[in-house]
């Protein structure tokens, strides 16, 4: 995976934990969700932060006495982009029950003159839906169609971060409601409540398609990602889950490992997976996905890693493709790579048992567009008559499909 590509997830993950930090920086006067610790800005000794302390925001002290109209009018137009993250952040925290129609019309009277900005407008109506929740929801119903679509989304969103249990009875009572709704408040329930988000994902309450990606997302919003090793160990120990639902969870699980957590090291990626290469709810297709990266980086290292595994790999329900497949995806960036070393790896196992899903994934995308020549080239480095003849067999295939 190039540089550029993981600099800019880097990037990506700290503005999403950044916009976080903005909807849960502080909590309302009368009924504050709860909000963690590992959101709250620290000073420079490393001690968290209270949000309503003045050193967070643009606001000042003298300014405490002036209607939430004003305050909103003076955070939206502070020039300085770093004061103004500041002074919206505070904002955000002292939103209440009372007070969020007044900052919301505030906010709309502003950008009707000064534009408005998509992200804070978004993370105004999070917070809104977090101390407002139905109340906020029911007046958005009854909005005209193009905001009500634009408005919903944000509010469910706060509301199932801060009322699970409401937000969610809500969308299941207009399931004539877009899909979106509901991976809204799926949302917000990822990112305050883990174990919850896995119950709800477990009743296909967003699709399980979808469910574990926001679900990963939002830890990796709370800083907590490591906790999603222990909730798909617990996942995949139930006998009372599907299958299809243990394997989406470890897909989403895999591909953010190997894309973020370890993408300048995916050989870790495989060591992680080794507990779980011989479970029989583990399909091929996460092992597939890390085998692959890795390959792309030190093919040598990860074809030993897959042979090394291959007795494991080779149980559970699918054991054919997630054995076979892994060697495949080890030996076609292997002889992509390094030709020779990985005609060398072959001489030394004409008796694998994956020899033909190893050489078939090698030569085979060649053999299927004509070029039969390279692969003839290929087969002339073969020291090993055995491993010769399976491949000088698969070209014969090939010529004969193609004669067709």
């Amino acid at each position: 995976m190039s540089r550029p590509f993981v600099n800019s997830l880097w990037v990506v993950t700290v503005v999403a934990a950044f916009a976080a930090g903005y909807l849960w920086a502080g909590a309302s006067r009368t009924a504050p969700p709860a909000v963690s610790t590992a959101l709250l800005p620290a000073d420079r000794d490393g001690e968290i932060v209270e949000a309503s302390a003045p050193r967070v925001a643009s606001i000042s002290p003298e300014a405490a006495g002036t209607s939430m109209r004003e305050r909103t009018f003076g955070a939206l137009g502070e020039a300085n982009q770093v004061e103004r993250l500041r002074g919206f952040s505070r904002l955000l925290s002292e939103i209440t029950r009372e007070n969020w129609r007044e900052v919301r019309d505030a906010f709309i009277q502003h950008a009707a003159t000064s534009g408005k900005s998509t992200a804070e407008w978004k993370l105004l109506l999070e917070r809104v839906g977090q101390v407002a929740g139905a109340m906020a929801v029911t007046e958005a119903m009854t909005l005209r169609e193009t905001d009500r679509e634009e408005r919903l989304p944000a509010l469910l969103t706060g509301w199932g971060s801060a009322d699970a249990d409401a937000a969610v009875a809500w969308v299941r009572e207009h399931r004539w409601q877009s899909r979106e709704l509901a991976e809204a408040v799926y949302n917000g329930v990822a990112r305050a409540d883990p174990q919850k988000a896995v119950e709800l994902a477990l009743t296909n309450f967003v699709g399980c398609d979808k469910s574990f990606g926001i679900l990963l997302d939002g830890l990796a919003q709370r800083g907590e990602f490591e906790r999603a090793d222990a909730l798909l160990s617990a996942v995949g120990s139930r006998t009372d889950v599907e299958t299809r639902y243990k394997d989406f969870f470890m897909q989403a699980l895999v591909k953010r490992k190997v894309e973020a957590v370890s993408a300048s090291d995916p050989l870790k990626t495989l060591a992680w997976l080794e507990p779980y290469v011989g479970q029989d709810w583990v399909r091929s297709e996460p092992i597939y996905y890390a085998v692959s990266f890795a390959a792309e980086v030190d093919p040598a290292a990860t074809m030993l890693w897959v042979d090394t595994h291959v007795t494991a790999l080779g149980e559970g329900f699918d054991h054919r493709s997630k054995a076979g497949d892994s060697i495949g995806a080890a030996a076609s960036a292997w002889y992509k790579k390094e030709p020779v070393q990985f005609a060398a790896w072959l001489d030394g196992h004409a008796d694998h048992p994956y020899l033909n899903s190893a050489l078939n994934a090698a030569v085979g995308f060649y053999l299927a567009h004509g070029q039969v020549g390279r692969v003839r080239e290929f087969i002339d480095t073969l020291g090993n008559v055995d491993v010769r003849a399976v491949a000088e067999n698969m070209v014969k295939q090939a010529e004969a499909r193609n004669a067709q």
